[in-house]
């Protein structure tokens, strides 16, 4: 695993947002580079006492990290990165299903109990850290969205947010229930790929008549949010763009049901619709054989 400065700040706060400590990741890092080495030698290398090292190390083979070999003394050796994702992508879906299973008897039984709100539930204001629960809170909003979703992404997070796994996510609520869904971003060379196959596939499972899509023109605005129908809306705190200086930053984004908030960021939204172009437009401008339709 060759990567530069930058490239390896983004792996160590991947891997430490999977549940790896600072030390851990250090360890993990190393290996990934390095290894498969003894631990002595890790040891030395990371200027750690072997006592120490060992513990890392068997804590990192016990999260599924690492493994060592039979020979005596052992070497060890970093578990593929890829490997570690598919892991923990199919665990958090096995527990999606457990939860989905038992949702309805859970949610009977709490009726069950559960005092009736005549009176309107009060406005809320929560601030939500860590991009993992950030995305699981987008995530809900779309699942439970009745009439329409609108989302302004601009800069580069846009790739971002379609990896975290949002397209999926959308295209499977869209198919079920065809509500609006309004984007506003800003496409460049590093997302033009993204965005052309996003809309390919929405045109092969038939909803992209659902999907309307607009470039931000300027380029220097660098604003994310969610909006769900007019009942709540989540708002990142934490800029990303190419200007963004600030190292180890971590996300965070309000979610608020203040319908004040709500109606401020829609009346917003839609006067940068109203000055956004076509995105068929610029994928023509910047990629003439682009595969949106």
């Amino acid at each position: 695993m060759i990567l530069n400065q930058t490239g390896e700040n983004l792996v160590k706060k991947t891997v430490k947002e999977m549940g790896l400590t600072e030390i851990e990741s250090k360890a993990y890092l190393f290996l990934a580079k390095c290894g498969p080495l003894k631990g002595g030698e890790i040891a030395q290398n990371l200027k750690m006492p072997k006592s120490q090292i060992y513990f890392v190390l068997k804590r990192l083979q016990s999260k599924g990290w690492a493994h060592s070999t039979l020979e005596f003394p052992a070497r060890f050796a970093a578990v593929p990165l890829a490997e570690v994702l598919d892991s923990q992508i199919k665990l958090k879906r096995e527990e999606a299903q457990v939860m989905e299973s038992t949702k309805k008897d859970i949610l009977s039984q709490y009726d069950s109990f559960a005092r009736d709100e005549e009176e309107a539930a009060p406005e809320k204001f929560v601030v939500i850290e860590g991009l993992n629960k950030i995305f699981v809170k987008i995530f809900q909003m779309i699942e439970e969205a009745e009439t329409e979703i609108r989302v302004l992404i601009s800069g580069r997070p846009l790739v971002q947010t379609i990896n975290a796994g949002t397209a999926e996510v959308v295209f499977r609520k869209l198919k079920k229930n065809p509500v609006r869904l309004k984007i506003l971003s800003q496409v460049s060379i590093d997302s033009v790929k993204t965005i052309s196959e996003g809309l390919s596939k929405a045109s092969r499972q038939g909803i992209r008549n659902h999907i309307e899509l607009r470039h931000l023109t300027d380029s220097n605005f660098y604003c994310r949010f969610f909006i769900k129908d007019r009942e709540s809306a989540i708002l990142f705190l934490t800029p990303r763009s190419a200007a963004t200086t600030r190292k180890n930053q971590e996300d965070a984004a309000l979610w608020t049901s203040s319908g004040a908030v709500v109606d401020a960021l829609r009346m917003f939204f839609e006067e940068l619709w109203l000055n956004a172009t076509d995105v068929s437009e610029k994928l023509r401008e910047i990629a003439p054989n682009s595969l949106a339709r």
